[in-house]
């Protein structure tokens, strides 16, 4: 009797017959469900590639700058050990001249 009862309730719901949509609904339901959320976990997951592509790209700038500017040291660090740089840049940096030559220095006038 009471299956009967149980039965009966599940066939019908507020005077209509829809046993498909009270078995499959929750299938249908979780079905939705896990599409929602892997759509959103792709959506996720390209957002955070698209934010790791441009880091890689930052980064691989950064060391390639870097890189040009240790070269260059590396390259003036090497060069201090010829003697003849070494007079160049005490030349052009510091104002030293050769023996024998004579060095001018034109200073401006204060008057106008």
């Amino acid at each position: 009797m009471f299956n009967n009862l149980k039965i009966k309730l599940f066939l019908i719901i507020k005077g209509t017959r829809i046993p498909f949509l009270k078995e499959w609904g929750w299938v249908a339901f979780v079905l939705s469900l896990c599409f929602f959320a892997r759509a959103q976990a792709a959506s996720f997951r390209q957002s955070q590639n698209t934010i790791l592509r441009q880091k890689i790209n930052y980064l691989s700038d950064f060391k390639y700058k870097r890189q040009n500017i240790l070269d260059n040291t590396r390259l003036k660090l090497e060069s201090l050990s010829d003697p003849e740089m070494i007079r160049m840049l005490l030349i052009q940096e510091l104002g030293l001249v050769k023996e024998g030559q004579v060095k001018v220095i034109f200073e401006e006038s204060k008057i106008p």
